[in-house]
This record gives C-alpha cells, sequence and structure tokens, in this order.
C-alpha cells in the first residue's frame, strides 16, 4: 500500500510529537557519553519533524491558486501574528531563539496542520490513538517513578548525570521523583493529563479496564505525591474532583462506587508507618495558608517584573518574546525576567493586546472542550483545559514542551472536529433538500 506524502509530513511528525517530545530529555541524555556536542545535536534535532511540517505544508499552500481560510481560526492566527510581531523587542537574540522554538514553533505546527487536516481527514489523528499513546506513556512514567523511589541511582542511568549534578530530585531528606520527564513539575503535570484522557474508560470499559484503570490512577496518586509539588498535587485532587461530578453528571453511579470503593479500603487498611510525614506535612501542609501565596518567591518575581513596565506603551505592547524564561542561567547571562506564570508571561512579553489574543484562543477552546463533552461524553479536552490553566498560575506552561504542544494542537484539533461536523451537516442538509426536490419533481 502506498503510504500519501500527508502521511508521511504531516501524520507522522504528529504521532512523533506527541510519542517521543515528552521524553526526549531522556532520549538526548543517553548520547552524553559521546560529549557535550553529541548531546545538544540530539537534543535540537527533535524540532527537525516539525520543521519539515511548516515547510511541506507552507509550500503546498503557497502553489495553491486558492487557500480556503476558516473563521474559526481568527483567534489563533492573529495570536501567532502577535508573536511574530514581537521578535524584535528589548530580549537578546538568544532569548529570542528560545522563544522561537518553543512559542512560536509549536503555534505555528499546530495551524499548518490544522489546516491540512481540513482538506485531508485521514491525516488527523483519533482521539483513541491519542487516549492510547498517552495510556502507554502513563504505565510508563509511573512505573518507573515507582521504581525511582525505592531505587533512585536509576535516575544515573536515565539521564548519565550524577545524583549530586541533577537539580530537583530531592528536598530535605526525601527523595523527589522525576521519571522520564525531567522535573517534578513536569512529571505531576503529565500524569494529571495522562488521568484526564483515562477517564472515558472509566465510563464505558469492562469491569477489568475499571480496575485496572483506577490501579493505575492510585498508584499515579503516590507518584504525584512524591514529586513533592503543591500544584500538581491541587491539581490532581481538581481532576478527581471532576471525575466525580462529571460521573454524576453522566449518571454513571457504578463508576462512583467503583471510584469510592478501594479509596475507603485503603484509608481503612493502609499501613502508613513507613511513609516520612514529617516532611509531607512540612512541603503540604501550609496548602490552606494564604501566606504561602501572597509571601511565594514567585509572586516577588512577578512584582519584578512589573516593575520593567516602566513606559505605558509596554502596558499595551509588551516587552518583546523571550523576555521570560525559567532558566536561571538565562536570567543570569541574558537579563531575563523570571515569571513562572503564563498569563504574566504573556501580558509581559506581548502586552494587553496579545493578553487578550491569548484569552480569546483559552475561551474558544474551552467552548469547543465543553461541545465535545455534551456531544461525545469524553470529558478528556475539558478537563485538560482546565488542569492547564490552573498549572499556567504557577509555571511558565505557555512555553513548557511538552504541555504548549498539548495545548495548540487539542486546540486546534477541536476547531478542526467542528469544523468536519459542520461540513457534514451541511452535505446531508444539501442531500436533503435534494432528495425532497426530486420526490416533489419525479
Amino acid at each position: 500500500m502506498k503510504i500519501s506524502r500527508d502521511s508521511i509530513f504531516v501524520k507522522a511528525p504528529i504521532i512523533f510529537a506527541f510519542a517521543f517530545i515528552p521524553f526526549w530529555e531522556v532520549i538526548a541524555s543517553q548520547f552524553l557519553r559521546f560529549g557535550e556536542s553529541a548531546y545538544s545535536l540530539v537534543a535540537t534535532a527533535k524540532y527537525i519533524p516539525l520543521i519539515a511540517t511548516i515547510l511541506y505544508c507552507s509550500t503546498q499552500y503557497l502553489l495553491e491558486k486558492k487557500v480556503v481560510f476558516c473563521k474559526s481560526l481568527t483567534p489563533f492566527v492573529l495570536y501567532f501574528s502577535i508573536l511574530i510581531l514581537h521578535l524584535t523587542g528589548d530580549s537578546h537574540i538568544a532569548l529570542v531563539a528560545d522563544a522561537i522554538k518553543l512559542q512560536v514553533l509549536f503555534v505555528a505546527f499546530c495551524i499548518l496542520t490544522r489546516i491540512k487536516m481540513e482538506k485531508n481527514p485521514e491525516i488527523a489523528p483519533s482521539v483513541e490513538l491519542i487516549s492510547s499513546i498517552l495510556f502507554i506513556q502513563l504505565s510508563l512514567v509511573v512505573s518507573i517513578g515507582v521504581i525511582e523511589f525505592f531505587y533512585q541511582d536509576i535516575l544515573t542511568l536515565l539521564y548519565g548525570k550524577n545524583l549530586e549534578d541533577m537539580a530537583h530530585v530531592s528536598w530535605m531528606s526525601s527523595v523527589r521523583l522525576i521519571s522520564l520527564l525531567g522535573n517534578p513539575i513536569n512529571l505531576g503535570a503529565f500524569i494529571v493529563i495522562c488521568i484526564a484522557f483515562l477517564i472515558h474508560h472509566l465510563w464505558r470499559g469492562s469491569l477489568v479496564k475499571h480496575t485496572g484503570s483506577l490501579l493505575l490512577i492510585f498508584v499515579s496518586l503516590f507518584v504525584v505525591v512524591f514529586t513533592l509539588s503543591r500544584l500538581a498535587l491541587i491539581c490532581f485532587i481538581v481532576v478527581f474532583i471532576l471525575i466525580l461530578g462529571l460521573s454524576l453528571l453522566r449518571r454513571k453511579y457504578l463508576s462512583i462506587v467503583i471510584i469510592l470503593l478501594p479509596i475507603t479500603w485503603v484509608a481503612l487498611h493502609f499501613d502508613v508507618s513507613n511513609i516520612d510525614f514529617g516532611v509531607l506535612a512540612d512541603r503540604f501542609g501550609n496548602l490552606l495558608d494564604n501566606n504561602e501565596y501572597s509571601e511565594n518567591l514567585r509572586v516577588q518575581h512577578w512584582l519584578v517584573a512589573f516593575q520593567r513596565m516602566d513606559n505605558p506603551f509596554f502596558y499595551l505592547w509588551g516587552l518583546g518574546l523571550g523576555k521570560s524564561n525559567p532558566a536561571e542561567e538565562m536570567v543570569s547571562m541574558y537579563d531575563a525576567l523570571l515569571i513562572e506564570n503564563s498569563f504574566i508571561t504573556v501580558f509581559i512579553e506581548t502586552g494587553a493586546i496579545g493578553l487578550a489574543l491569548y484569552f480569546w484562543c483559552i475561551a474558544h477552546s474551552l467552548k469547543s472542550s465543553w461541545l465535545y463533552f455534551r456531544g461525545n461524553g469524553n470529558p478528556a479536552f475539558l478537563i485538560f483545559f482546565v488542569i492547564f490553566i490552573l498549572f499556567s498560575l504557577g509555571n511558565d506552561f505557555n512555553r513548557n514542551m511538552p504541555f504548549s504542544f498539548y495545548f495548540w494542537f487539542f486546540s486546534l484539533w477541536l476547531d478542526w472536529y467542528f469544523r468536519l461536523k459542520e461540513q457534514h451537516l451541511g452535505l446531508n442538509i444539501h442531500v436533503n433538500h435534494l432528495r425532497f426536490h426530486n420526490e416533489r419533481n419525479p
């Protein structure tokens, strides 16, 4: 069977992005034995399939005599235009290059693949395919996380470094899990997002699938707790509440019972004597303390960032793309701002105009995900966007791989999905009209 060019240059890179980009740090680290140059080369290689797709799609559109623009793409195209216009600003060229990789590239890739999927729907990955990839990844990540908890030296095999040379792998006397995601916050976020795509199996699967999914969720909770990420734990709890709430909304009472029974059993029988609750209490005990948020170091970083906006024009237009960067070496070497909040980052970089367009994209995606849930009964996309917003409050998720890719791809996948439904509806109306006309005029 002949494989189409669209499958090679569009569908394959999409699957590549889902399957490998989350773990690319581990993949690249295997080449550290050949030197830093080999590592850097492989670390950069993950962008090659995405760039190939952008060039392929762009060339095809330029060769076409007529390009049809869908109005629903307006917020995404406008936001992409703002990003391009902000490549010239107050930022060092190294910061701009970093922003192109982590912000501009993914938006361009997802917009172009969305347009290509409308022309050739066969290349669009199904929700089932995406869910299967995430399920396999979740099982792998959680398994490695559990092994890491008991045998932390596995990280030296995965990342090619000594434990003392790795950041964020411990806190006080406790292990801080990173598994295959490179840091604890990304690990916690990845697990929670994968669980969002696992929920639908709880509603329509067999008892065996129910049990397997729940077991994976409970083991995932263990891993999330020992990332020692407060935001990840909050989001996990939010997802759990959403599972129960949406199950009630869909009248999936059996799912609620299956979820609550093992929780009750664990609460009554689990032996907690081997867990160091002192460390957990120090880390999570102040979640409800207002001072923990108002006096948090992140808040101090936000105030410093706003002090740079010393001209009214900056509030409207921003300081330029790349000005915000969470990497400490970028802050010290190139005077970047350490912000760790997606919305403040967008505002600082692109001003009120860029932030308004970013909110428009989010609102469009939330509406589409709600309509998808109402129509298909699958809450995965809706829960994803809720979780993405929550994590964005404490991290630069607008430029954090793979989550920035997930955001733009899911947003534009949903836009394509409803465009396809609209076209099918229009076609059915046209066919019915012709049938009615033929019956009236035999």
